[in-house]
């Protein structure tokens, strides 16, 4: 809305302006100096709006200040970009400049907020806001150079930051103007020449006045004296793009807004500018615009990931809700523990990175068996079956071949007959096809292990009824049992009389044969290379002796082997089902709006 000067008396300051020559500007309050000028709050009395009065300042060398006036003029008005104040008026008596008001702030006044850890700066300016911005001004940049025109000193106090997305570059006194311009542009700087004011810029009469240049906002190559280039404004805006990341980063932690805090990205901004901070010009990004799609692609890539982490966030708190239901519903809980897991693989899909996530993973591993009341209770049997019966045909070849090799040892032994012999293979054979048998019909659940328990006890107890209880009869006795315990894996109760039995099935025939009740069917001539049967033992302690050696032999090996695979058990359904929850929780798709 138009504002009357009646009207801009009532706001501060108005007060003090002052009419200038022409009567159609007043001056009102100082608003900022910089080393050549000075810039004054102003009113348009024909337009009726508020403006910006630039003029050089009188305390300082004026034919510096003089050339830096010449050369912003001409920058101002040759450009053509929203991004540079557009020139209302030019005067020379006095010499000002009227350029359009803006109530924005500098860069380098936001930077200083940020340091200082100023908690309204950093909510008014998030790193997004920044990083637009900025973005924005590399545009303004690049729009000077298709003009050939170069900023040559870029730092941060020469970005003006407006309050509704506005962004003006500023201090072009030290800006090259063109020398390489064709077409409409040409014409019009011929024209330009033509005006007494910028006749002896254009002719390279104006030189750049050095002794207020910041010589650490300058490109090496400058420095080093060498005309500026736009590779030059490539560098500028990299350090001015590096001094956002360091004010921001360092000073992340106290303030209030959660953002960029990734250190990739962090990492990916500070590659992007020393891409643009190279030493060497040609090592640079090629242009302004390059630099802001660069910046532009990194910002959408953040903003995707900040939409992933608040839906990944929506879905932990569902597996949480999950997990709270399962407590306080005992029926219900493995439906509720199976949407967390869902719930939960949806949100390590979104954010790999979301620590509250994972650990609530840790909660249900801790309670991983929990799971076997669900689905994963008959995948685990499933596959359970699968290798006992894989594990079957492969103890039954394994059985097989251990009693060629022993009957082949037993061959060297010259108290062994041919029948004992042709007997141990037999039962070996058989034991080995019961084995493989068992795996072929999937006999291996703990429901079967009694059953084949008895099956091993008959054969051991009628192979020890033949032979006697020898070295080779323990031996068979031992390795028919690993085998079916090893494939089983049955229960504590059920491995205690397995191993009764096993025993018995070796001591029983001689026990029986000892005490008239089976007729002694061994201990002849054959055998008595070896030792004496218990059918043949009258003393006692003898007797005792043998029967408890075979007992430790048998019952002592079972029982460890027992409690390993009473261990295994345990590790293995512990290990299926964290494994189960992984599967559940690995992310298949990632889900995207």
């Amino acid at each position: 809305m138009a504002t009357s000067p009646e009207e801009a008396e009532t706001t501060p300051g108005a007060a003090e302006m002052r009419l200038l020559p022409g009567g159609r500007f007043s001056e009102g309050e100082l608003i900022r100096r910089d080393a050549w000028s000075e810039s004054y709050r102003g009113y348009d009395g024909v337009l009726q709006r508020p403006v910006t009065l630039r003029r050089p300042r009188t305390d300082v060398d004026e034919a510096s200040a003089r050339a830096c006036f010449v050369r912003t003029a001409f920058a101002l008005s040759w450009l053509e970009h929203p991004g540079v104040f557009a020139i209302h008026a030019l005067c020379e008596r006095p010499p000002y400049l009227v350029l359009a008001h803006n109530e924005g702030r500098s860069l380098a006044d936001v930077l200083v907020g940020l340091r200082a850890g100023a908690p309204e700066v950093g909510a008014q300016y998030p790193l997004e806001r920044l990083l637009g911005d900025f973005s924005r001004a590399c545009l303004v940049i690049e729009s000077a150079h298709r003009l050939d025109v170069i900023h040559a000193s870029l730092q941060a106090d020469a970005l003006l930051l407006g309050n509704f997305g506005d962004v003006y570059i500023t201090d072009w006194w030290v800006a090259r103007p063109p020398q390489n311009i064709q077409g409409r542009k040409r014409v019009e700087l011929q024209r330009a020449a033509q005006l007494p004011i910028f006749a002896a810029l254009l002719a390279g009469e104006v030189p750049v006045a050095s002794q207020w240049l910041q010589w650490e906002s300058l490109a090496p190559e400058v420095r080093a004296g060498a005309e500026p280039t736009r590779a030059s404004d490539v560098w500028g805006l990299g350090r001015v793009l590096a001094e956002i990341v360091d004010a921001w980063f360092a000073a992340e932690a106290e303030l209030p807004v959660a953002s960029f805090r990734a250190g990739t990205v962090e990492g990916a901004l500070r590659r992007l500018c020393e891409e643009a901070c190279a030493a060497d010009p040609a090592d640079r990004l090629g242009s302004a615009r390059e630099l802001s799609e660069r910046l532009d692609m990194l910002l959408s890539g953040h903003v995707i990931e900040q939409r992933d982490r608040l839906r990944a966030r929506a879905h932990r708190v569902a597996a949480e809700l999950a997990l709270a239901d399962a407590l306080l519903s005992p029926r219900k809980a493995t439906q509720a523990r199976t949407r967390a897991v869902e719930e939960l693989s949806r949100a390590l899909a979104l954010d790999p990175d979301d620590q509250a996530a994972l650990r609530l993973i840790g909660t249900l591993f801790e309670r991983a068996e929990e799971v076997f009341a669900g689905p994963a209770g008959d995948e685990y049997a499933r596959l359970r079956a699968q290798e006992r019966a894989r594990g079957s045909r492969l103890g039954a070849l394994a059985f097989a071949l251990a009693m060629v090799i022993q009957g082949a040892i037993l061959v060297a032994f010259p108290g062994v007959s041919g029948t004992q012999l042709a007997l141990l293979l037999l039962f070996g054979c058989l034991a080995a096809a019961w084995v493989g048998l068992m795996g072929f019909f999937g006999w291996t659940q703990p429901k079967h292990f009694l059953i084949n328990g008895c099956f091993i006890t008959l054969a051991i107890g009628a192979f020890s009824f033949v032979l006697g209880p020898w070295i080779y009869v323990p031996g068979f006795s031992l390795a028919a049992n690993v085998v079916l315990v090893t494939n089983s894996r049955p229960e504590p109760r059920f491995l205690a009389a397995h191993v009764a039995l096993a025993c018995f099935s070796m001591l029983g025939p001689s026990l029986l044969m000892r005490f008239g009740l089976l007729p002694a069917t061994y201990g002849s001539d054959a055998t008595a290379y070896i030792a004496t049967s218990f059918a043949t033992l009258s003393e006692t302690p003898i007797l005792v002796l043998l029967a408890v050696g075979n007992l430790l032999f048998i019952a002592l090996p079972l029982m460890l082997l027992g409690r390993n695979v009473e261990r295994l058990n345990a590790i293995e359904r512990s290990l299926f089902a964290q494994a189960w929850l992984l599967r559940e929780l690995l992310p298949r798709e990632r889900q995207r709006d």
